[in-house]
């Protein structure tokens, strides 16, 4: 017997790109939107850089679930990535370009729970803060927050730290070489007692040496229970077709080498 997929509701129209798209256990309740989701004000003026649309299925169509969550002036590179919890009430957003008063420009991790009495999200402060984090303070462009994983009950979340590649100057060096930072895979657990983040452990790549291939996940995603990730894309450097990869890890106490 053949099987169709069919059309739920109308058509979701917004202003400004789509570049991330996430479900609630039951899918009940979908969130997309990202960096280029620019919502306009009633004047019709630019309201924030990066935004966050939530919907939720009810009626046989799709509604909004309260406001528009929405970056700014202020909290550039809001939304490159987020995800929501198994109930729909809950979800975290990057905001990768955050500039901290202390770290510099590191990124940052926030986290909105649904209010069903006046139907809005609000920013979390006691439980699940926000996280910023830069292991290395060295590096002025970490970009923590370019992917952004959560289990079920968000109580587990993976946070990538990418940083873009860059060429080196021919003039200078007499080379025309690729460089790329390699990437950091950080996983917090929620501490009820002491109302924080702990980091659990690190996925790390060694791939700081020139090279000619984008080592860095462009996709990951963190199973229900939190205890598998899986990292997709980055050029395979020893394959000669630069065919992309897959990796799937399990938490274990030593820190692995993706």
């Amino acid at each position: 017997e053949n099987s169709y997929w069919v059309k739920m509701g109308e058509l979701i129209k917004v202003d400004g790109g789509v570049e991330n798209i996430r479900f609630s256990e039951n899918s009940d309740v979908v969130a997309f939107g990202g960096f280029w989701n620019t919502q306009k004000d009633e004047n019709g003026q630019t309201s924030g850089l990066g935004s966050v649309l939530i919907y939720e299925w009810s009626n046989n169509q799709w509604n909004l679930k309260g406001d528009v969550i929405k970056g700014g002036i202020d909290r550039r590179g809001f939304a490159v990535s987020f995800d929501i919890d198994s109930t729909g009430n809950l979800v975290a957003i990057s905001n990768r370009d955050f500039d901290d008063e202390n770290f510099g420009l590191t990124g940052k991790v926030e986290f909105y729970n649904f209010n069903s009495q006046n139907s809005s999200w609000e920013l979390m402060n006691d439980d699940r803060k926000s996280i910023v984090y830069n292991k290395n303070p060295d590096n002025i462009n970490p970009y923590f927050g370019s992917t952004v994983n959560i289990n079920d009950d968000a109580t587990v979340i993976s946070v990538s730290t990418l940083t873009y590649p860059y060429y080196v100057d021919t003039d200078f060096y007499g080379t025309d070489e690729l460089f790329n930072e390699g990437f950091l895979i950080s996983n917090f657990k929620w501490d009820d007692e002491t109302k924080s983040w702990t980091l659990l452990n690190e996925i790390y790549s060694n791939s700081t040496a020139p090279s000619n291939n984008f080592a860095s996940p462009t996709n990951t995603s963190l199973s229900g229970n939190g205890r598998y990730l899986s990292l997709a894309g980055g050029y395979n450097i020893n394959d000669p077709y630069l065919s992309g990869k897959v990796r799937v890890f399990s938490i274990n106490n030593s820190p692995p080498i993706a």
